[in-house]
């Protein structure tokens, strides 16, 4: 997995296919997770991944906000806040 930080412009990279958001490339098993999450919450995939955000020293999780709590996306796609 590939994660962009667009605050210092840092790509870092690892061995796994990955799927480009705007901030953060995730693994196809965090996308569908993503892809899940929406469906079940009733929103728009595309402005669920306008809010995912990269978790540094997380072994390559993705952090999504939904509503008052952040769910993390962890790169197998096992979700848990």
């Amino acid at each position: 997995m590939s994660i962009y930080n667009s605050t210092d412009g840092i790509a870092r990279s690892y061995n796994n296919p990955t799927i480009k958001y705007d901030k953060v490339m995730v693994t196809p098993a965090q996308n569908n997770a993503i892809r899940k999450m929406a469906s079940r919450n009733g929103m728009e995939f595309s402005d669920l991944t306008k809010s995912v955000a990269p978790m540094f020293g997380c072994n390559n999780a993705v952090c999504v906000p939904l509503g008052y709590i952040y769910i993390a996306v962890e790169e197998d796609g096992y979700t848990h806040s």
